[in-house]
């Protein structure tokens, strides 16, 4: 009975598995992060955030395509690259990974902890605009 209402509550919550034939974002470090994307050139670095939180500081050789025209950019990615994706805090990119994941793209990973895991670890910034 108390299973029931729990798994009950939780579809009603949102707190739901990803469905069974989409295997869940993989999460990687900033460390880790840092180390596929300058070891591995072809690995495409996305920052999802919003171009003015971009432009106020972002980890160094990201591109910026916001999360918010996601249905516009990806369709046209090349599902055979490589992808670490990241936001402020990790959770915006986790969205886009999955998203990219449902479009087929099979090699994408998540930076935890997002643009502040990667400044906390000291590794390099893309100066704010203007500077």
């Amino acid at each position: 009975m108390w299973k029931k209402a729990l798994v009950a509550l939780g579809i009603l919550a949102g707190c739901t598995s990803p469905p069974l034939d989409r295997p869940a974002v993989v999460g990687i470090s900033a460390a880790e992060a840092h180390a596929l994307v300058t070891s591995r050139p072809a690995t495409q670095f996305i920052d999802v955030r919003e171009r003015h939180e971009f432009a106020a500081g972002h980890p160094s050789g990201a591109r910026n395509l916001p999360l918010s025209e996601i249905d516009t950019w990806a369709p046209g990615l090349d599902k055979g690259a490589g992808y670490v994706m990241t936001c402020r805090s990790g959770r915006r990119s986790a969205q886009a990974a999955a998203r990219m994941q449902e479009l087929g793209v099979a090699d994408v990973k998540n930076l935890g902890g997002g643009y502040l895991a990667w400044e906390k670890a000291g590794l390099p910034v893309g100066k704010p605009e203007g500077n």
